[in-house]
């Protein structure tokens, strides 16, 4: 393939694979930088604003009322005293009913929806300057093994007894 031939020129097979050459430092003009940036630039703003906009979608469907359907969800919401109840709640019902059977998916959204997500952060505490002592636990007895595992338990910092 020719380097710089013509896109009108390019065969079909041509165009598809010039798109996949690595444009190498200095090939383009500062003006052709400064067009593709541009053109990144818009598209990642259209992104941007498709997203949003669906966002915004999803959270006004949320709180609409009377848009459920099912008789037997709605009859459910009234049983347990949601009787104007949103699109979230019936979409939670429905989340729990499916957890309940056994669906992994629908136990996680249920429990990350209810603030109960697990925590992502490691905290690491004490003095963090000295390097970490190494203990090998080979040389240690069943006993004393058995001793340090029953301490740690009691440990309030091990439990998460203190946090509340």
């Amino acid at each position: 393939m020719e380097i710089n031939k013509p896109w009108e020129e390019m065969t079909p097979r041509e165009r598809g694979n010039a798109n996949l050459r690595l444009i190498k430092k200095g090939e383009r003009t500062q003006e052709q930088i400064v067009a593709v940036a541009r053109m990144g630039g818009i598209a990642s703003g259209e992104a941007r604003r498709r997203k949003k906009r669906l966002q915004d979608a999803a959270k006004w469907l949320l709180q609409q009322k009377d848009v459920i359907s099912n008789k037997d969800i709605k009859a459910r919401l009234a049983e347990l005293g949601i009787d104007d109840a949103t699109n979230a709640e019936a979409l939670m019902l429905i989340a729990l009913k499916k957890a309940s059977m056994g669906n992994v998916e629908a136990m996680k959204f249920v429990r990350d929806t209810g603030g109960e997500a697990p925590s992502n952060r490691v905290e690491l505490s004490g003095d963090l300057d000295k390097p970490v002592a190494t203990l090998d636990l080979r040389n240690l007895s069943e006993e004393e093994l058995l001793r340090m595992a029953e301490a740690r338990a009691g440990d309030p910092d091990e439990t998460g007894a203190d946090e509340a």
